[in-house]
């Protein structure tokens, strides 16, 4: 990476970001729109001092039956090299073994903003 992983990613501009959604929607109309995080599972995730950044995968759950709770994200912690820290492995370098990944979140729709 040519960046620290700490610094990768930055502010865009509200009309970029309004056109980008609103784009994806365009093309993709009868998808998961967004997906929302609590505040606390963030702030979690970033206490572990060996995480300096999140992986967010994108994911599908079979399992669901609900057809907008299907399409996950998926984070993962990332340590400096922009490797995924998992429970086993942040055990084993001294770490707390803290939950990893994260996902549970509410989807729009049906909660929209």
């Amino acid at each position: 990476m040519k960046k620290p992983v700490r610094e990768i990613g930055g502010f865009v501009s509200e009309a970029d970001a309004q056109e980008w959604i609103q784009a994806y929607q365009n093309k993709n109309p009868d998808a998961t729109k967004a997906h929302l995080f609590g505040r606390d599972l963030i702030d979690e995730m970033l206490a572990d001092p060996k995480c300096e950044g999140i992986w967010i995968f994108n994911a599908w759950d079979e399992k669901v039956q609900d057809k907008w709770g299907k399409a996950k994200l998926v984070l993962y912690k990332a340590d400096s090299e922009g490797k995924i820290i998992n429970e086993a492995e942040d055990a084993a370098r001294g770490g707390g073994g803290g939950p990893t990944p994260g996902d549970l979140a509410e989807h729009c729709p049906p909660v929209c903003p």
